[in-house]
């Protein structure tokens, strides 16, 4: 394509599409509705032109609940540790609405993530999706050519149904959406078929530069498969690019996951700028057990066993455990802790602490079963967390305590190896013969 017939504009997200991005809805009023269908409204023009038959997928990214806290769903949850932002999509920075759209669709097109719904423009530019969940949306659309030669590419966004009335602040379940898009005049005697794609390395690690890889791989996309890789590395400057790439073909660019970093995608030109997060790890204290003795004191110490168990595979567990459990043991009353636990993401993270039946003999054990939260958020980097702990019964106690009972069992005749079991009956038998002796014997006197 000839660079100067090449135009590039932009069209702005309206008002109120940015205002249904932000999750802060702190204006609205009331919980949601999360029964209530929601229906979005894409509308695609270039000013008051329409841009007709343009296909636009919608990917359900989170789930929302009665108080607007969103959670991954399935299809998104393993890209949580990978793809910047998608761990604290609930204290996300503004500027990140804004980044993160782009990152998820290069990934959603190397995965083929299956789609929640598609379709395209009508005539007036207009595509209407009815019927869907409330809950965290992207919406990515495809290149389109109008018959006056024009190319239109619409840049990926974030969408939370539903949005907020901009007058009276209360939940909206019908929102609109004006699309960014970009625009390149591309008439048919243009003799530019091939294009050039570059990728770029940057480094968010200040601090930790010697915790980075020795080289990272990147992947260029053709239509959303892996058509090559490069590897960066510092000989050449964490920097590639590809040459004569057919210009009838969408060309992006994608890192391999990579762990302990996070990656941000962003475009400028022909230029993918991929940039690598190092989250410092939150280190939390140990989850401490106490064990309490009552009742009568027993003749030894014995030794009682508590496990700890997390309930979900993304938890991460104390050294030493066998993956989602780890046992620990208290020798009679005292206390004993699981170990240092490392967040490197926010999240939500849910334990249980319960103690091992041991079967000691006169000891009644705890029942309880108490469960441990860890809320980690993540703030302009850096993770901090808030921990609660609750009882059986849901209240909140402010350590975990188990009471176990001895009372001392009754005694039995000791094991001597001579059967014991005759002794009771031959006392019986001689009693009676020495009463039915005593009675004939007053009966001769009688006489």
């Amino acid at each position: 394509m000839s660079k100067k017939l090449k135009r590039i504009s932009v069209l702005f997200l309206s008002i109120l599409l940015l205002s249904s991005l932000l999750p802060m809805s702190a204006l609205a009023l009331g919980e949601i509705e999360t029964v209530h269908p929601a229906e979005l409204t894409v509308l695609y023009k270039d000013g008051a032109k329409p841009i007709p038959d343009a296909r636009f997928s919608l990917y359900r990214v989170a789930d929302v609940d009665a108080y607007s806290h969103m959670t991954l769903t399935d299809v998104f949850a393993p890209y949580e540790n990978s793809v910047a932002g998608l761990s604290a999509l609930n204290d996300l920075p503004q500027e990140q609405w804004v980044t993160l759209p782009t990152t998820l669709r290069l990934y959603v097109l190397r995965d083929q993530l299956p789609r929640t719904a598609e379709g395209r423009t009508d005539g007036e530019g207009r595509l209407v999706f009815p019927n869907l969940r409330v809950g965290l949306y992207l919406i990515t659309g495809s290149r389109v050519t109008t018959d006056d030669y024009y190319t239109y590419t619409s840049v990926p966004f974030l969408v939370l149904l539903p949005g907020t009335d901009s007058v009276t602040g209360e939940w909206d379940y019908e929102v609109t959406a004006v699309p960014k898009h970009t625009k390149e005049y591309d008439p048919p005697d243009d003799d530019d078929d091939f294009v050039t794609r570059k990728a770029l390395k940057k480094w968010d690690d200040l601090g930790y530069e010697t915790l980075r890889p020795a080289e990272i791989t990147v992947q260029l996309l053709k239509d959303g498969e892996v058509f090559d890789t490069q590897v960066l590395n510092q000989d050449n400057s964490w920097r590639c690019a590809w040459d004569n790439l057919d210009a009838d073909f969408e060309w992006n660019v994608v890192e391999a996951d990579m762990e302990g970093y996070s990656v941000s995608i962003d475009r400028s030109g022909i230029t993918f700028v991929i940039t690598n997060k190092y989250t410092v790890p939150l280190t939390e204290d140990n989850i401490t057990v106490r064990k309490r003795l009552t009742g009568e004191k027993p003749p030894a110490a014995s030794t009682f066993s508590f496990i700890l168990t997390a309930k979900d595979d993304s938890a991460p567990m104390p050294a030493e455990s066998n993956g989602s459990e780890k046992i620990i043991s208290v020798l009679g009353a005292g206390s004993a802790g699981f170990g240092e636990i490392s967040f490197r993401k926010a999240g939500t993270y849910v334990y249980t602490v319960s103690e091992r039946f041991g079967g000691i003999e006169g000891y009644t054990y705890d029942s309880t079963v108490f469960t441990v939260t860890y809320v980690v958020t993540e703030q302009d980097g850096e993770l901090s967390s808030v921990r609660t702990i609750r009882n059986s019964t849901g209240y909140a106690v402010p350590e975990i305590e188990f009471s176990n009972n001895y009372k001392k069992p009754h005694e039995i005749l000791p094991k001597t190896g001579v059967l014991w079991w005759p002794v009771p009956l031959l006392l019986c038998a001689g009693l009676a013969s020495v009463m039915i002796g005593i009675a004939v014997r007053r009966r001769r006197c009688d006489e």
